[in-house]
């Protein structure tokens, strides 16, 4: 009977559509289940560029900071801490300092183990093709990630589209207080 075997045909074609969209959701859960959390800080900050070999001992932030970083090579020494600290530091190296301002971060839940691959390139991917660059940093555990305070937002629904869950920065009993 031609109208059984169309009823018979048309349910197998539902039945593989069906298939087929479950092993996509699957296949789109376990890459997500994949992917580390990433979780912006509650921090602005500045990269300096100093001279190589440069004195950096009264860049260090007093107590815990939020995030701060040196990294020496002959060529030059790149310091990253928060806006405030650079802005009020910046005079001591007179015409040494460049100073770029209005960077966020966001941070890799770890530790990450030295042989994944391919993590940070994911994510610049995702930003890459969304013309948003990147400065990317690497601790013993983890990874961070700065972009320019302008692009947060674009960044984070890319990064959600992606299948990236994204924690907001917890804001800091300091700053809340009155």
């Amino acid at each position: 009977n031609m109208y059984a075997a169309a009823a018979f045909s048309g349910t197998v074609i539902a039945a593989t559509a069906a298939a087929a969209l479950y092993l996509m959701i699957k296949h789109n859960a376990a890459q997500s289940a994949c992917l580390p959390k990433l979780e912006w800080l509650n921090v602005k900050l500045a990269v300096l560029r100093l001279p190589g070999g440069a004195d950096v001992g009264h860049f260090a932030p007093q107590g815990t900071p939020k995030f701060y970083s040196v990294t020496c090579t002959p060529d030059e020494t790149s310091i990253v801490l928060e806006e405030q600290c650079a802005i009020s530091r910046q005079a001591c190296f007179a015409g040494n300092c460049e100073v770029e301002q209005g960077w966020v971060v966001f941070k890799l839940e770890g530790p990450l183990d030295f042989a994944l691959v391919g993590i940070l390139s994911r994510i610049a991917s995702v930003l890459a093709a969304k013309k948003i660059s990147i400065f990317a940093m690497s601790t013993y555990d983890t990874d961070y990630v700065l972009l320019r305070n302008h692009v947060q937002a674009a960044a984070t629904a890319a990064l959600r589209r992606a299948g990236y869950t994204i924690m907001d920065a917890v804001e800091d009993v300091a700053d809340t207080e009155v």
